[in-house]
């Protein structure tokens, strides 16, 4: 897998005449396991989780199940194709004329939470579920040797263990903490574990293992689940879960990955780190997904289709 930088240069390289030997140092270079894409996550980690932010329509969800294994929700909040939202894990926030607005589970306050829900909208609170971060209170909880190697460009975050128990069990308290908090859905993020260097022998199995025990147990709870990123298993899981959150798909060609969530008629969220495109937004609005351009902060700075 290539970084970005790498991509670049592999794209610049395609008319060269020296493109051959350019990719072949390429393919050569990368180190094993490396990730094709840095996980995105709240940016003042550092500050701790004593921010409380300060403001997202509460429908009516029940997707069907099926012997084939269809996720099932007994959520009252229900999500659909095309709804409009924001995607904020950092700062105050904004009071944008969405549907569904994403938040941190830690970081946001109950009365927050609820004076969102009364404007009518979808809360969705987000958590890493594939690595452990040393800033979230819940941290003493992860043994030692449940975490694996550093999260690239993320101080104080090491890759999890999914496979284990306690690990399960820690994503699972996170759910209840949504719960508990008034969050109509969870976004867990960091998933594509099997995708990393981690430190640990986890395949793409393991990850749909976990991620339909989280499934389940968040719609026991009354409670959407999303699936993050992870385009490889997309279309197996869009039957386990609600919603998809995706990060870049058009930078890294993968949106055709996640029209599987389309046919079952489950929205697909996506975020660009970019500035405004009128072209993406009509590519989005062809494949019937949701699009917004977005600072990497996440700080509730979002340009919406028009």
């Amino acid at each position: 897998m290539f970084d970005k930088e790498s991509c670049r240069l592999v794209q610049g390289a395609i008319d060269s005449p020296l493109s051959m030997l350019l990719l072949t140092v390429l393919l050569t270079s990368q180190t094993w396991g490396m990730s094709s894409r840095s996980p995105r996550r709240n940016s003042s980690q550092y500050k701790g989780e004593s921010r409380q932010s300060s403001y997202t329509k509460t429908k009516s969800k029940s997707s069907s199940s099926s012997s084939s294994g269809s996720s099932y929700s007994s959520s009252k909040a229900k999500l659909r194709i095309g709804d409009v939202f924001q995607y904020q894990l950092d700062g105050s926030i904004r009071n944008h004329n969405v549907d569904v607005v994403f938040v941190d589970v830690f970081d946001t306050s109950s009365s927050t939470i609820s004076s969102l829900k009364k404007q009518g909208k979808v809360v969705v609170c987000y958590f890493s579920a594939g690595t452990a971060e040393n800033w979230r209170s819940d941290y003493g909880r992860i043994p030692a040797s449940a975490k694996g190697r550093s999260v690239d460009g993320w101080s104080g975050e090491k890759w999890m263990d999914i496979r284990r128990s306690d690990v399960v069990s820690l994503s699972r308290s996170r759910i209840d903490k949504a719960r508990s908090k008034g969050c109509d859905g969870v976004d867990p993020d960091n998933v594509d574990v099997y995708d990393n260097s981690s430190g640990f022998s986890i395949s793409s199995t393991d990850v749909k293992n976990y991620l339909r025990n989280l499934a389940a147990y968040s719609h026991s709870r009354g409670l959407l689940m999303g699936l993050k990123n992870s385009a490889e298993i997309a279309s197996y899981m869009s039957a386990y879960t609600d919603f998809a959150v995706v990060e870049e798909c058009f930078q890294w060609n993968e949106c055709g990955s996640y029209s599987s969530f389309i046919s079952r008629k489950k929205p697909v969220f996506i975020v660009e780190y970019r500035s405004y495109s009128s072209s993406l937004c009509s590519n989005a609005k062809s494949r019937k997904m949701s699009l917004i351009f977005a600072d990497e902060d996440l700080d509730g700075s979002i340009s919406y289709c028009r």
